[in-house]
This record gives structure tokens, C-alpha cells and sequence, in this order.
């Protein structure tokens, strides 16, 4: 395998941190969920480093990087309102503005 797909590699990893961050935010185990976004948000600065300074970039990279990133923050924040620490209007706008988002990527590609 070349290093050409690390950034994809720690896209993924950032992906699969979903589970375990959602689980101990409804645990209550704050520090752990701490120290995990700590490593995804080292993973995102890493991974785009990586990809802009040595070109390693790739289509599906353009995808994994924001699904990973929307994915990680939605959860979080269904996890934060269900325990209560997050309202549910909060938690809504942050779907919508994604949904928003996400909609107008893809009418600009269509288009």
C-alpha cells in the first residue's frame, strides 16, 4: 500500500471514532470523549495536511473528508441533546444547516 491513501486511511479512522464517541457521550464519560476528539481532530489537521502538501488527494477523499467530519458532529450532538446537555432546537439547526449543505453541493454538481 502506498502513503498516497493515508489521508483516506485517517478519514476512516475518523469515521469509525463515531461509535465509540456516541457511546461514552451517553456513558457519561466526558474525558474519555475528550481525548477522542482530540485524536479526530488531529486526524482531520493531519489528513489535510498530508493531502495538500503532497498532492495526495483523491475523489474519494473529497467525499470521506466532509462525510467524516458531518458524521462525528451530528452524532455528537443527538448523543449531547439526548443526555440532555444539548437542546433539541440546537441539535435540529445543526442537521439543517448540514442538510443544506449537502443539498447545495449536490445541485452545484448537477448543475
Amino acid at each position: 500500500m502506498s502513503l498516497r491513501h493515508l489521508p483516506n486511511l485517517l478519514c476512516i479512522l475518523r469515521m469509525l471514532l463515531v461509535y465509540p464517541v456516541a457511546y461514552w457521550i451517553l456513558q457519561g464519560r466526558f474525558p474519555a470523549v475528550m481525548g477522542l476528539f482530540a485524536l479526530a481532530a488531529f486526524t482531520d489537521a493531519l489528513d489535510g495536511f498530508l493531502a495538500k502538501r503532497f498532492g495526495w488527494t483523491s475523489e474519494l477523499g473529497k467525499v470521506l473528508d466532509p462525510l467524516a467530519d458531518k458524521l462525528l458532529l451530528l452524532t455528537v450532538f443527538i448523543c449531547l441533546s439526548i443526555v440532555g446537555i444539548a437542546p433539541w432546537w440546537l441539535t435540529a439547526l445543526v442537521l439543517l444547516r448540514d442538510l443544506v449543505i449537502v443539498f447545495g453541493a449536490l445541485t452545484f454538481k448537477v448543475l
